[in-house]
């Protein structure tokens, strides 16, 4: 449990401070996974245009982006 001194005074000032920063950091770290899908969809459409003249390197960033997105469609409808 990490614990600055900003954040001691915060946990004391509230009732059941203590176990609600546990659950704070629960939801931290439960979805430190989630990945931003826009930011995703963007990050390989721009990787596939620099590598547009070399098709198997294009194929490549396609085959990573098409993986992503079908993780990240699973995981969204794991909930």
């Amino acid at each position: 449990m990490g614990n600055y001194q900003i954040v001691l005074s915060l946990l004391s000032s509230l009732d059941h401070g203590r176990e609600m920063k546990r659950l704070v950091d629960h939801v931290i770290d439960t979805c430190d996974a989630v990945v931003n899908l826009r930011e995703n969809v963007l990050e390989y459409r721009i990787k596939y245009s620099v590598v547009a003249t070399d098709d198997k390197h294009r194929q490549a960033v396609l085959d990573k982006a098409v993986r992503s997105v079908s993780r990240s469609r699973r995981d969204s409808g794991s909930r």
